[in-house]
């Protein structure tokens, strides 16, 4: 298990020891994915609205989705990382972006619902999704031709609260942008260079992650709740489950991430 790894950099905390920050590669994929299901579906609030755990055709969908994502399969996907334990390989921490060019405002879900979605209610949400997230077109508001986009970041139960979110953050804004790793796709190697080109946008599902998002110079663009999309079959129009989409020039982020440590 995890023999073929490729270690980006280390995270070293002074009460759980030291991890590894890895590229997610085909040695890997199958435990990220099983990471995403365990830790990921069971708490991230747009899985929890629509019950993708008790509901298979919408879960082999969302598996899919992640799937394609982490192996670049996917349009514009280019950094799959994960945080493990170094004695035990443990995995206790998954990030993805995609770097987007300009020819739509569309997000990364938008674009899976309308080329590859099977299920028609994950489809459904898939655009609701989309469309609430794009209300501000980002690239003009931004005036920029390049969009980082953070399409998943997720920490196993027992290690929340412990930074590793922002550690990891701030490892793909410093080490692979600033030093240009091997993780990027070769034809986005050369925009690498030019940070003004490039706006940052997160869909946040949480307060709490928006919390952090904002605390790294990310302002709100639009929010939606689910209560919106009406699917009466599967969600519970009870209870609120508010998506929030926030963004700033990658610059910004930048810089945010430098001032932070000193």
């Amino acid at each position: 298990m995890s023999s073929g790894k490729v270690v980006l950099g280390t995270l070293a905390t002074p009460d759980d020891g030291l991890y590894d920050i890895v590229l997610i590669n085909e040695s890997i994929l199958e435990e990220a994915l099983i990471f995403l299901k365990d830790h990921f579906f069971t708490s991230e609030a747009i899985c929890k609205a629509i019950k993708v755990l008790e509901n298979p055709p919408l879960l082999e969908d969302l598996l899919k989705c992640m799937k394609m994502m982490i192996t670049k399969e996917a349009e514009g996907s280019f950094a799959s990382i994960a945080v493990m334990k170094k004695l035990t390989n443990q995995i206790i921490c998954v990030m993805c972006f995609s770097l987007r060019p300009k020819r739509n405002n569309q997000t990364y879900f938008g674009d899976y619902a309308e080329h590859h979605c099977q299920d028609e209610l994950m489809k459904r949400v898939f655009q609701f999704v989309d469309a609430t997230s794009s209300k501000v077109n980002v690239y003009d508001y931004f005036n920029v031709d390049y969009l980082v986009e953070c399409e998943i970041l997720s920490t196993h139960e027992d290690y929340r609260r412990k930074q590793f979110g922002k550690k990891i953050t701030e490892f793909v804004v410093k080490t692979i942008f600033l030093k240009n790793l091997p993780i990027v796709l070769p034809e986005y190697q050369e925009v690498i260079d030019n940070f003004d080109n490039y706006a940052f946008r997160s869909i946040c599902s949480s307060k709490y992650s928006k919390l952090i998002a904002n605390n790294v110079g990310c302002e709100d663009l639009c929010y939606a709740d689910l209560r919106q999309l009406k699917l009466n079959e599967c969600t519970d129009q009870n209870e609120s489950f508010e998506i929030f989409t926030v963004g700033c020039k990658l610059s910004k982020l930048i810089m945010q991430t430098y001032s932070s440590k000193y």
